[in-house]
């Protein structure tokens, strides 16, 4: 994970100006220091994470500015293309695009290899007051193993979103959680391919078939 920065972050607060415009300087400074030399190319703000975890809360944010008005939202069925606001001064420099995947795993696999192709930073959003470390850990892992993010050294900021919510977990009890399950979905992959380049089974156990249930 030495491409991942996890925080926390009250999207749903009143400070969202506030906190989003940190967002803001955490994005500059990954657009302008990437550790690889080929995704310099690229401004382009990825914003991903499961349903229901704020994307196009944040999304609407960052293209409407912090003094712009935010419309009410619901889960995205499509997904949303547009600019960062120039109210933004840190992005003032220069255009940079900002999508929102929606989280709806059939709808997002459709977008989701073609954008991250042309991502600069990817922005993961996830919900912290109802923390599901299965769901989080398999889109997470389902990003880091995309070749772009693999080749390109893609950045990565998660943000623990809903902070102010009473059953809110902090980042310093999701990072060890996340990383537990993502090192175990890795390990759990290179056993699989292992075996399927060796063409052996004999470490797997075969399910046992009740042939009176029918």
């Amino acid at each position: 994970m030495d491409n991942i920065l996890i925080d926390n972050w009250g999207l749903m607060g009143v400070g969202i100006s506030v906190v989003v415009g940190l967002l803001v300087i955490i994005v500059v400074y990954f657009l302008t220091r990437r550790p690889s030399e080929s995704s310099r190319t690229s401004r382009l703000v990825l914003v991903l994470g499961n349903c229901n975890a704020g994307k196009t809360l944040l999304y609407w944010r960052l293209v409407n500015g912090p003094r712009g008005l935010v419309p009410k939202t619901v889960s995205s069925q499509i997904v949303n293309e547009g600019v960062a606001h120039r109210g933004w001064k840190e992005l003032a420099t220069g255009l940079v695009p900002v999508v929102d995947i929606p989280g709806h795993v059939r709808l997002r696999e459709l977008a989701l290899p073609g954008q991250a192709d042309q991502a600069g930073v990817i922005v993961y959003l996830l919900d912290s007051a109802q923390f599901d470390v299965r769901a989080e850990g398999e889109y997470l892992y389902r990003i880091l193993t995309l070749p772009s993010v693999q080749n390109r050294e893609i950045p990565i900021v998660v943000l623990c979103n809903k902070e102010d919510h009473i059953m809110a977990r902090s980042k310093e009890e999701l990072r060890p959680l996340l990383e537990k399950e993502l090192t175990e979905r890795s390990r759990l992959h290179d056993v699989a391919s292992a075996v399927h380049h060796s063409g052996d089974t004999d470490d797997i156990v075969p399910l046992e078939v009740d042939e009176n249930n029918e």
